[in-house]
């Protein structure tokens, strides 16, 4: 089977997913959500309280690196597309379409149950990694809406130096609504990574 369009969509793919994985991970100096955020450049003038600033900030941090969280999903969407790719890769024929049958009275399928088999875990793979940047995408998009209502209550804090403390408040939001946009990318280029092994089984039929 032809390669050509899977190995293209494959490599944006992996491309889209890095950079996703590492605007995240970016956004925050300290990533352990155990830990205190620390001090960081925030918004003053009309923006939220002391308190309220920091459990926002713990919030988003938890939403970006916690359990449940935009750093797991994307690290499992890679995975799945990975692994997807690898199945294409060994596999000399997918049966994309469950076109395999059960002869009358057989318990297994004939024609290719291998291809069969590789078909399945290929459309499990690229539908569980497509399923995990839309809960990324899911999970960005609270600490977006509240980064991005607290950056209009003034500019960047500039009473203290900033160097060394990571991301700004403005740059944060910037980042946030990034991370929001490709996630959504992401699951569309894992879509059409599947058209395109599909192609490619069809163009080298």
């Amino acid at each position: 089977m032809g390669k050509t369009q899977t190995i293209i969509s494959t490599i944006a793919v992996v491309i889209l997913l890095v950079v996703t994985l590492s605007i995240s991970e970016g956004i925050f100096k300290e990533t352990d959500v155990t830990k205190s955020v620390g001090k960081t450049c925030e918004v003053v003038a009309g923006a939220l309280a002391e308190h309220d600033t920091l459990h926002s900030l713990d919030a988003t941090r938890d939403a970006l690196y916690g359990t449940v969280s935009v750093r797991g999903a994307t690290i499992s969407a890679l995975l799945m597309a990975v692994v997807a790719a690898g199945v294409v890769a060994i596999s000399n024929d997918l049966d994309l379409d469950m076109e395999s049958k059960y002869e009358k009275n057989a318990y297994l399928l004939s024609g290719n149950p291998r291809a069969f088999v590789s078909g399945i875990v290929f459309r499990l793979c690229v539908s569980g990694a497509m399923l995990s940047m839309l809960i990324a995408g899911v999970l960005v998009a609270g600490p977006m809406n509240a980064a991005g209502i607290a950056k209009h209550g003034g500019d960047v804090d500039k009473t203290f130096d900033c160097d060394g403390l990571g991301r700004t408040a403005l740059e944060r939001s910037s980042d946030l609504s990034a991370v929001f946009i490709l996630s959504f990318v992401s699951a569309a280029a894992i879509g059409l990574m599947s058209y395109s092994v599909k192609y490619d089984a069809k163009a080298s039929a």
